[in-house]
């Protein structure tokens, strides 16, 4: 294998490079690098978490004529492991008829912001609208109220009342769950800031609303150690944490987390009753027992206000009244995807959370597979997942 490896020559992997184990991520030892690796039915996990998809290079699935049914038995075994893919993805966007009106798609209410974090809640705002909302409305701190409607035009602001540091006061929450008659989705969290008034707002509006709830940042550190509390609500519940948010939620360090991914995800989502992300390389999406691995997405994303877009995108689909599963799916690739596309456009380590919003279009396009014509977006947005 050494020599192969030394080899000037291309490498093709039949199924799976000589040395690993499909069913694992670790190597069992010297192994093959390949170039491409050419793999029947299904990806393995091997084939999709490091280290040991470092040693595929490109991966090509073809057809066995290995019945479906098979595939889908022997998911039950490995505990029900999806790899995000575009063409599936691509089927789940909702199509838009002439004949509709902003009404028609949905009115997506954000409570983000505090002083010195008034980007987060524009981020959010921009990123929801650019992802297809109806009609978008911010509620943010009453004295952020001018910064926020200047950075997000085509957004609606509601001011709430601030405590001494300019957070949220407590009394915030009756304000909120007024506002969020008649909207469609609420998203919590960006940019909000930590007071104990904060927090018990945050648990109270999370609590009481009827609507789909997407749950980031500070409205996830809200429920440090009181994971459980969520399962009383009766609508959808969406977590968006990265590992240390993930960690603080269940009382434990962000190193157990990055330990087991795919444990830390699947318990997360147990103890909520939530669809549960866990953002990083290649984040995770856990709903009941299964989970689904996103291909999207690279280094240049870790930057601050990357998660507020993610937010933004969110709501912005569960707006249109997407099924909240097939949203987060949704959400999670083409965030990646627009990372992917900014980053071939610009450089990996000089992507602003905002690149990633201008370019939200193209990812649409390019999933949908009709951005032929920006062959750049076209190469980079199947790069990842043949």
């Amino acid at each position: 294998m050494q020599l192969i490896n030394e080899l000037d020559a291309p490498v093709v992997a039949v199924d799976l490079p000589s040395g690993l184990a499909a069913s694992q991520a670790q190597p069992i030892g010297v192994h093959v690098l390949a170039d491409l690796t050419v793999t029947f039915a299904a990806p393995k996990v091997a084939h999709v978490f490091p280290p040991a998809s470092e040693a595929v290079g490109e991966m090509v699935v073809t057809d066995l004529g290995i019945p479906p049914r098979l595939v889908d038995d022997l998911e039950e075994e490995t505990g029900d492991l999806h790899l995000l893919r575009a063409d599936e993805l691509a089927d789940l966007l909702p199509d838009r008829d002439p004949d509709t009106h902003k009404g028609d798609y949905g009115h997506a209410l954000i409570l983000a912001g505090s002083p010195g974090k008034a980007g987060a809640a524009i981020l959010a705002a921009r990123a929801a609208v650019r992802s297809g909302a109806g009609l978008v409305t911010v509620a943010v701190p009453e004295p952020l109220l001018q910064t926020v409607d200047l950075g997000s035009i085509e957004s609606m602001t509601l001011g709430l009342p601030a405590g001494a540091s300019g957070q949220i006061a407590e009394s915030a929450a009756d304000a909120v769950l007024e506002a969020a008659e008649g909207k469609a989705v609420l998203a919590i969290g960006p940019g909000l800031g930590q007071d104990a008034a904060t927090f018990t707002a945050i648990r109270r509006i999370a609590k009481e609303c009827p609507l789909p709830l997407v749950l980031d940042a500070d409205g996830l550190n809200a429920f440090a150690g009181r994971a459980g509390e969520l399962k009383s609500r009766r609508a959808e519940t969406i977590l968006t944490p990265h590992p240390g948010e993930l960690g603080r939620l269940l009382g434990c360090s962000t190193a157990r987390i990055q330990e087991d991914r795919l444990a830390a995800a699947r318990g997360a989502a147990e103890e909520t009753g939530a669809i549960v992300v866990l953002k990083g390389h290649q984040t995770l999406v856990a709903s009941g027992t299964a989970v689904f691995v996103n291909p999207t997405g690279n280094s240049g994303m870790a930057t601050g206000g990357v998660g507020d877009v993610l937010t933004g995108i969110l709501a912005g689909l569960l707006a249109q009244g997407l099924d909240a599963l097939d949203a987060t799916l949704l959400a999670v690739y083409l965030h990646g995807l627009a990372g992917d596309l900014a980053a071939d456009r610009l450089r990996a380590g000089n992507l602003a959370a905002g690149d990633l919003i201008s370019i939200l279009p193209g990812a649409f396009k390019v999933l949908l597979g009709d951005g032929e014509e920006d062959e750049d977006a076209e190469e980079q947005g199947h790069g990842h997942h043949h």
